[in-house]
């Protein structure tokens, strides 16, 4: 019987987990294996508007993820 994917499973009837690798892509950039060189940075680029775009462009996903925000309709 084929697993959701549509695949055949393997001997033994179980399928194997799909592994996904990497990172989703990050707009902003940062590097945050450092916390405190991080926040000196968000808050820089916070406060010079360096980053304004890609801000905005989070707020609007998160705002549309938790139904705060309507898509905009063409036309």
């Amino acid at each position: 019987m084929p697993d959701d994917a549509g695949q055949q499973p393997p001997e033994g009837g179980k399928s194997k987990p799909k592994v996904v690798n990497g990172r989703p892509h990050d707009p902003l950039g940062y590097d945050t294996s450092d916390f405190w060189a991080y926040a000196r940075q968000v808050a820089d680029d916070a406060l010079s508007g360096r980053s304004r775009g890609a801000v905005q462009k989070e707020v609007e996903a998160v705002e549309r993820r938790l139904g705060l925000r309507k898509e905009a309709k063409p036309g």
